[in-house]
């Protein structure tokens, strides 16, 4: 046995992969020594010896190695050892030659590492810290090439917790291939937790069976969704983002598949237990090129603060920063505006004394939602998030731009429901103010909205609404009154009240604003 070595092994189909080589010993000398060692061997330019400061270069390595064919060996000092001569010896040489021998040299790369750099979140895929360390006596070339050849033999035959690449390549084609079961995609998550591949694709199967729109989710959406949180999947997506926060594909998808799980009431509850936000938080950080990290985080905190309780304790954690943060870098990005709208529309209705909406995301929120509607005017699912987000952020002393902005959107999107009810939602919510009832009504809003219940007659809530804002812009105001009854808002009041006269609040809406129009 040579010393306290201890020799760690990561095999994949193509190459060998000598994980960390313990050494006893510490300090830049020993590394130093390594890097000669290492360059007797295999020419001067074949060892690196990184440190701290350097790591964005190593991270930068990593990647290269990854995408490679090659043997590497890891070498990392130990920390509070004894320093020793052992690198200097004809052992560490007889491994280095041994590699050599089964690949060839040209397949082999060395990086030398600090122990503080061995950390299990900074390895990706092929590169990965195994759990269970073996012993291996070096102390003779005969000794070196039969106990490597052992652990070896041992990680490809024995250890199932080192899975070889042919056997975690079939697993992501199983995945990919949608053939499998929930049982399935349960398994192979348990099976590699270690494999960031098998984990976002398992996320992103989890992402796609529900549809991405909200009005397209079925009842046997909501029973699935049931089944997978009883079986503690969300648990295991949570796991995964937290063992890869660096892995942009399991952050995107993890985000997406727990978007989908916090639709249910439960789930908002225990994620945020859970510390879902600060886990989507930090992705939306770490991940800001990324728009599909933007998009879906954004999505999930869309969805925790449709939660009033959560919605207070993300608006403490101040996470408008990144929701802004997203949409300042991805300003023509139409499914990251949307989404971003879409979360700044909850935490704008948080009904906190200690955090109020307009002072906390005020001036901020409403300049980059007015920005998301101009440029992205063709998108009426974006219009609708946008017009409910400055419904939440509204006050009597809005710029008459927004107005106009809300205006254009029903115009462009007259054929859609969704915009028009939202569009009506926030007028009704600036018009309990005189003044801004006529300039609404010189802005020819009354045109719209009758137009508005004509196109949408069978809209349950939006016929509420319109007759809601009808109400408010007849009462008390002769000459609101001679224009609507113009427009022929009674005709379309009478027959809301008529199609939906088991609605005794809407019928009795319709009624009250039909006797203010008609008694001026």
């Amino acid at each position: 046995m040579l010393g306290e070595e201890n020799f760690q092994f990561s095999v994949r189909q193509e190459f060998l992969a000598y994980g960390l080589l313990q050494l006893g010993g510490s300090s830049e000398r020993l590394a130093g020594n390594a890097v000669r060692s290492i360059r007797k061997v295999l020419g001067e330019t074949q060892a690196v010896y990184y440190n701290e400061s350097k790591y964005r270069s190593l991270a930068q390595q990593f990647r290269a190695i990854d995408s490679s064919k090659k043997v590497i060996v890891f070498v990392a000092e130990e920390e509070g050892g004894t320093e020793s001569s052992e690198l200097e010896n004809e052992s560490f040489k007889n491994l280095i030659e041994y590699a050599v021998t089964e690949v060839g040299l040209n397949s082999i790369i060395t990086v030398v590492l600090e122990p503080s750099m061995c950390d299990k979140a900074l390895w990706n895929n092929s590169l990965k810290v195994l759990s269970e360390c073996r012993s291996v006596d070096l102390s003779t070339e005969q000794k070196a090439k039969k106990n490597v050849s052992a652990v070896v033999e041992w990680l490809q035959f024995e250890n199932t917790d080192v899975p070889l690449e042919t056997e975690v390549r079939e697993a992501a084609k199983r995945i990919d291939s949608r053939t499998c079961s929930m049982d399935d995609v349960e398994d192979l998550m348990d099976a590699y937790p270690n494999e960031a591949r098998i984990q976002w694709k398992a996320c992103r199967w989890l992402a796609d069976r529900e549809p991405f729109r909200i009005k397209d989710v079925k009842e046997r959406h909501k029973k699935e969704r049931k089944v997978l949180t009883l079986k503690k999947i969300p648990e295991r997506v949570i796991q995964a983002m937290e063992r890869y926060p660096n892995n942009a594909d399991v952050q995107a998808f993890g985000c997406a598949a727990l978007w989908h799980f916090a639709r249910d009431d439960e789930n908002k509850v225990t994620f945020m237990e859970r510390d879902v936000a600060r886990i989507t938080t930090a992705a939306l950080e770490r991940h800001q090129s990324r728009e599909d990290v933007q998009t879906y985080g954004c999505c999930v905190i869309w969805n925790l603060a449709v939660n009033d309780e959560n919605g207070k304790i993300l608006r403490r954690m101040d996470v408008q920063k990144w929701i802004f943060r997203a949409m300042d870098n991805h300003a023509m990005n139409t499914l990251v505006q949307e989404k971003a709208c879409g979360a700044i529309w909850c935490l704008a209705y948080v009904d906190d004394t200690d955090v109020d909406g307009d002072d906390v995301l005020g001036p901020e929120a409403k300049k980059r939602v007015i920005r998301a509607m101009s440029y992205h005017a063709e998108s009426a699912n974006l219009q609708d998030c946008a017009i409910s987000a400055l419904w939440n952020l509204a006050s009597p002393s809005m710029d008459k731009t927004y107005w106009e902005m809300v205006l254009h959107a029903m115009d462009m999107h007259a054929d859609v429901a969704t915009v028009q009810g939202s569009a009506l939602g926030y007028f009704r919510s600036v018009m309990f103010y005189s003044d801004n009832r006529d300039t609404l009504m010189r802005l020819d809003l009354g045109s719209r909205i009758v137009s508005a219940m004509v196109r949408h007659r069978n809209e349950e809530m939006l016929q509420f609404k319109a007759c809601a804002v009808l109400w408010i812009l007849a009462e008390h105001h002769p000459f609101n009154c001679w224009t609507l009854q113009n427009l022929g808002a009674v005709e379309q009041l009478q027959r809301a009240a008529d199609n939906f006269s088991s609605n005794t609040n809407l019928k009795r809406a319709c009624q009250q604003t039909i006797i203010w129009i008609l008694d001026y």
